[in-house]
């Protein structure tokens, strides 16, 4: 989000009525559908993200918004960087990125808390946010491991602690992993 945006923080479903099209709800196209007034009253809402090339844009749309398409108004741009170039210069423009360390490329954004649900409480990307499962777009990180049935799985453990080693080393929030009956904390 431009930083000098007020918007305190949206839901999910308004999130995906701003990037997509065809939400049963209505698409979002201007601020003051989301209760801003003054020089944003009237103002087209300027989406950004990254390419629906299969990767990230691609995994929120079928996953996070019903499949439907991205909105006409969704600027799709070749890198994060570039979106949050994008986003920093435009007062009205708002990004839909993954991970990233903003404050690398820009210091003219900021992270826009969401709700699971319209009216219900904001939460950021914080790690313990993420950790508790509060923010709405935590994704947990499973496992599968090939086995032959009534037999035990000797090397999850093993894969268990390297997966925390690289989570660690790329800011990837630690968040409790179930295995069978056991409950292992990251």
């Amino acid at each position: 989000m431009n930083l000098n945006n007020p918007l305190p923080g949206l839901s999910i479903q308004q999130f995906a009525q701003i990037f997509t099209a065809g939400a049963q709800q209505g698409d979002l196209n201007t601020w003051s559908q989301l209760g801003l007034n003054g020089e944003y009253a009237q103002r087209r809402i300027h989406a950004y993200g990254l390419r629906d090339d299969g990767g990230f844009a691609t995994g929120m749309r079928v996953a996070r918004f019903g499949g439907r398409p991205f909105a006409i108004k969704y600027e799709a741009l070749p890198t994060r960087e570039a979106v949050l170039r994008a986003v920093a210069a435009d007062p009205f423009g708002i990004g839909l990125l993954g991970w990233v360390d903003a404050a690398k490329t820009t210091s003219q954004v900021r992270v826009l808390p969401l709700a699971t649900n319209n009216g219900g409480d904001y939460h950021t990307p914080a790690y313990d946010e993420v950790r508790r499962g509060q923010y709405p777009l935590s994704a947990a990180v499973q496992f599968y491991v090939n086995r032959a049935p009534g037999k035990a799985a000797r090397s999850v453990g093993a894969r268990v602690s390297a997966t925390r080693s690289v989570a660690r080393r790329t800011g990837y929030p630690g968040a409790p992993i179930r295995l069978g009956r056991r409950l292992c904390t990251t």
